[in-house]
C-alpha cells in the first residue's frame, strides 16, 4: 500500500481531534477580522449516529474535486430554506444550525468580502456532517437529512490511488451520493477533458472496490452552470456535457442502483435567482424516495431554460427484487 494511503488512513482517524484545532484557529481569525459567530460545529459521525438511531434519516454525501462547490451547495440549500418553502417543504430545525451559519457567512455582505464565496473544506475537517429537519407543506411529516461534506483532497486521493477507497465506508451508508463536476472546468477547453476523466476514474475505483454498488443512488451534478450559460462557447460546452453524461451512463448504469444527471447553480451572480437553483427535484427525492434501489435511464439534456428541474428517474431494465 502506498505510503500516501497509509497517511490518509491516519489522517482520517485523527480528523475529529485535529478539526477542533482548526475550529479554534478559525475563531481566532474571525476575532482578528472583527467577526465573531457563536461557537458551533458540524457533527461528527458519533453524534450523527444518535440521529440515525432516533428517526428515519436520509444520508446525502457531497463528493467532488477541490473547488467544485460542495460546501457552497450545502450552504445554499440552507439559505434557500431560510427564504421560505422549497418544493413544498419547509425548514423544521437543525442540530447544526450555527454550523450552517458558519459556512454561509462568507457569502453575505456582513462578511466584508467583495463577492459571495464559501471557504474551502480542508482535509483535516473532511466528512463534517450538517443536520437538517424538514416538514412537508402539503403532506405533513418530518424527515431528517444528514449532509456529509467530503473534502476535495479525498476525491483526489481516490482518483490517484484505489487503496484510498478503503476509508470511504460512509459512502456505502449513504442514501444518495452526489458527485459534482466543476462547470468552471467545463468552460475551460484545457480542463474539461480532465474534469470528465477524473469523474469517470473515481466512479470506476469506487465501483471496483465495492464502495458503490447496485444499492447506490448516484447524482452527477454539473455545478456552476451559470458560467456555462454565460460562456461564448456555451453550445460546445453543453454538447461536451451531453457526451460526458452518455459516457458515464454507458459505463455505470448497469452496476448502480440509480443514476441521474443535472445542473446546479448554488449561488447566482448578483442574487439574480434563488440559492440552490436546480436542487428542487433533489430535495423531493431525499424526502420522498424509498431506499429501494432503482435502475434508471437518462432523459437527454435540453438546452432550454436555465435552472430547469433535473431529469426524472424512468425505468430502464428489470426491477430489483422487492420493487
Amino acid at each position: 500500500m502506498p505510503s500516501e494511503i497509509e497517511d490518509l488512513q491516519e489522517q482520517t482517524e485523527e480528523n475529529e481531534l485535529r478539526s477542533d484545532d482548526v475550529e479554534e484557529m478559525s475563531n481566532q481569525a474571525q476575532e482578528e477580522e472583527g467577526i465573531r459567530l457563536p461557537p458551533a460545529k458540524a457533527m461528527r459521525p458519533s453524534e450523527a449516529a444518535k440521529i440515525l438511531g432516533a428517526a428515519p434519516t436520509q444520508v446525502i454525501v457531497f463528493f467532488g474535486p477541490v473547488g467544485s462547490g460542495k460546501t457552497t451547495l450545502i450552504s445554499s440549500i440552507y439559505e434557500r430554506f431560510a427564504e421560505g418553502e422549497l418544493e413544498n417543504f419547509r425548514f423544521a430545525g437543525s442540530a447544526t444550525l450555527m454550523g450552517f451559519e458558519r459556512i454561509s457567512h462568507p457569502s453575505r455582505e456582513a462578511s466584508g468580502r467583495t463577492r459571495a464565496d464559501t471557504d474551502h473544506t480542508p482535509l483535516m475537517m473532511s466528512r463534517l456532517i450538517y443536520h437538517m429537519k424538514v416538514n412537508g407543506v402539503v403532506h405533513e411529516g418530518l424527515q431528517d437529512l444528514l449532509f456529509v461534506d467530503v473534502s476535495g483532497e479525498e476525491f483526489e486521493q481516490i482518483r490517484d490511488y484505489s487503496e484510498a477507497c478503503e476509508v470511504m465506508s460512509m459512502i456505502r451508508r449513504s442514501d444518495h451520493f452526489l458527485v459534482l463536476v466543476d462547470g468552471d472546468k467545463l468552460s475551460d477547453s484545457g480542463l474539461r477533458h480532465q474534469a470528465r476523466d477524473e469523474t469517470c476514474t473515481v466512479l470506476r475505483r469506487l465501483v471496483e472496490t465495492g464502495v458503490l454498488s447496485s444499492s447506490s443512488n448516484v447524482d452527477i451534478l454539473f455545478s456552476k452552470w451559470d458560467l456555462v450559460e454565460r460562456h461564448l462557447q456555451k453550445n460546445t460546452i453543453m454538447e461536451f456535457a451531453k457526451e460526458t453524461q452518455a459516457e458515464i451512463f454507458a459505463s455505470f448504469a448497469s452496476v448502480l442502483g440509480g443514476i441521474r444527471f443535472g445542473e446546479i447553480i448554488a449561488r447566482a451572480p448578483s442574487n439574480s435567482s434563488a440559492p440552490a437553483k436546480g436542487v428542487e427535484p433533489l430535495i423531493t427525492s431525499w424526502v420522498c424516495d424509498s431506499q429501494v434501489p432503482r435502475r434508471v435511464a437518462r432523459i437527454q439534456l435540453s438546452q432550454g431554460e436555465l435552472g430547469r428541474e433535473i431529469d426524472r428517474f424512468i425505468p430502464a431494465g428489470p426491477r430489483h427484487e422487492g420493487d
